[in-house]
């Protein structure tokens, strides 16, 4: 009997794709598993298995799927296997796609995607677009991508990993009664904290000098230190008994409170205020600080009081736009907390933090903001991204916030968000240059280009524009582009008598010629929307 095509172009496929993995991972075919091909296991360099995996569904083809724009592989899926990939929790599901003649594969997590893009409800298939420089074999991408994956599951299903974080948080309790922990789970990491419910003797042993200093630097200066077995030991519950040959850190005496910025020096209802953000105070007996972050939000905030005199207070702002990543562009959290912040600061040049804890005022202090190089290019960062929220409004899309492709898409978001926005958009150009070949359709007609090719001219041009908005194509319709001073060149012959010879060239030959128009220095470009006649 002779085995079908489709037989042997899935089992080519099959060894593809496991010789395409690293060494150090095991894909476990799941022949009984609906819609499953393998469950791959990741390795370490010790060659020895981490405990973390994802579920493969592999397709090999050989007529591979793309885009016209090349930046996109496309693999249809059935949508009874859609809907089922949709309600995996436990572990991120990958569509694997394979040339079996060119050998290369390609990977995309899917649930985001399928829960993003419902069409498969209504449909017989949907049609999964993957990125082309998702290669099988880039194994440091396919890493990473997997770790973002596990991420995005325990943010949208977190039911499994409460599960896990209550049953360690009554086996703590069962130790000692006398603390009540407060678990997380952070970057795949368990981490706990311990409260005292009652009062709680302890006793710190220290054991040499160095661990006296770290000592008095919790103390004085409320800095955390950090001792090993060797520098101090901990007596009075049976929570430190498994610790003895453990790392023990000491933080000082923090209270949590909220921090607020206002324009003035007073605190009441009619206060112009940013929303507050709850900090973490830490004291010593030579300086405050406050340490401010809101989870989800990009902005972060220290500010130090020092009680000495000759040391002035100072503040500073960090934002971190990765916080954001894997996140639908539509729910970027706090992003107009941020703004208004930096709208404060840029506008009044200076702003007042108050600290409050239980609703009363601890301290308020004033801060000079003069440096404009700073919250200048923040504020207009932030501005560009709500452009960016607004122009997926505009189109009706969704897709996932990535601070590396926001840095590239940058410049032409925001000619497209005005053009959009106004109808025009107008900007230099000086260092444009268009080439192409042309057919001429009479040689007089060309003359005439080539007579007039020393003097600057209009040019316009009209055509379909598409954008790729972090990675989904947004059709912005039929535009018009029209540039001021281009200068015209037909012909790539460079000699003294190049001119003459082009003029022969043109009258006695019908074949394409190749041009090039050059902005001036001066050249400006103007896009808009064509009219129905253009």
């Amino acid at each position: 009997m002779k085995r079908p095509k489709s037989h042997k172009i899935n089992e080519k496929g099959m060894r593809i794709f496991e010789s395409a993995i690293p060494e150090n991972w095991v894909a476990n075919p799941q022949s009984k598993d609906y819609g499953k091909d393998f469950v791959v296991e990741i390795g370490n360099p010790c060659d020895e298995l981490s405990g973390e995996s994802f579920y493969v569904q592999l397709k090999s083809t050989a007529n591979v799927k793309k885009l016209k724009t090349g930046k996109f592989i496309i693999q249809d899926l059935e949508s009874r296997h859609a809907r089922y990939f949709a309600n995996v929790k436990d572990l991120p599901v990958y569509l694997i796609v394979v040339d079996v003649n060119s050998g290369n594969g390609w990977f995309v997590f899917l649930q985001p995607i399928l829960l993003a893009n419902q069409s498969w409800k209504y449909n017989r298939q949907i049609s999964i677009r993957i990125p082309e420089d998702n290669l099988l074999t880039d194994h440091d991408a396919l890493l990473q991508d997997v770790q973002n994956a596990k991420k995005w599951l325990r943010a949208h299903h977190p039911s499994a990993i409460f599960d896990a974080i209550e049953a360690k948080k009554q086996q703590l309790k069962h130790i000692d009664s006398r603390f009540e922990p407060i678990l997380s789970y952070k970057d795949n990491c368990l981490n706990i904290r311990m409260c005292p419910t009652e009062f709680v003797p302890l006793t710190i042993q220290v054991k040499c000098t160095s661990a006296t200093e770290k000592i008095r630097n919790v103390i004085e200066l409320g800095k955390p230190a950090t001792f090993s077995s060797a520098e101090v030991s901990i007596s009075g519950s049976p929570l430190f008994d498994d610790l003895k040959s453990s790392e023990i850190s000491l933080y000082p005496d923090k209270n949590h409170a909220i921090l607020l910025f206002s324009n003035t020096s007073s605190i009441s209802e009619s206060t112009f205020r940013t929303s507050e953000f709850h900090a973490i105070v830490e004291g010593g007996t030579k300086q405050i600080a406050f340490y401010s972050k809101v989870e989800g939000s990009p902005l972060m905030i220290e500010v130090i009081i020092n009680t000495e005199k000759e040391s002035p207070a100072s503040i500073k702002f960090g934002i971190d736009p990765c916080v954001w990543n894997d996140a639908p562009i539509s729910q970027l959290q706090h992003l107009s907390t941020a703004i208004e912040l930096f709208a404060l600061l840029k506008k009044r040049g200076k702003v007042y933090l108050h600290l409050i804890k239980d609703g009363n005022p601890i301290s308020s202090s004033m801060f000079e903001v003069d440096d404009s190089n700073l919250i200048l290019p923040i504020y207009e960062f932030l501005i560009d991204i709500r452009k960016a929220q607004d122009f997926a409004k505009r189109f009706n899309v969704n897709p996932f916030w990535d601070l590396e492709s926001f840095e590239k898409m940058r410049v032409e978001l925001l000619k497209f968000h005005d053009l959009v926005d106004t109808g025009i958009w107008i900007g230099p150009c000086p260092h444009l240059e268009l080439a192409g070949k042309i057919k001429p359709n009479s040689s007089e007609a060309v003359r005439q280009v080539v007579n007039d090719g020393k003097h600057y001219r209009q040019l316009l041009l009209t055509s379909e524009i598409w954008f790729d908005f972090f990675g989904e194509e947004v059709r912005l319709g039929k535009i018009v582009q029209e540039f001021s001073e281009m200068r015209p060149e037909l012909g790539s012959s460079n000699s003294r008598n190049s001119g003459r010879k082009r003029k022969r060239q043109i009258a006695s030959t019908p074949t394409t010629i190749p041009f090039r128009f050059i902005a001036s220095k001066s050249c400006v470009q103007t896009l808009r929307f064509a009219k129905d006649e253009e």
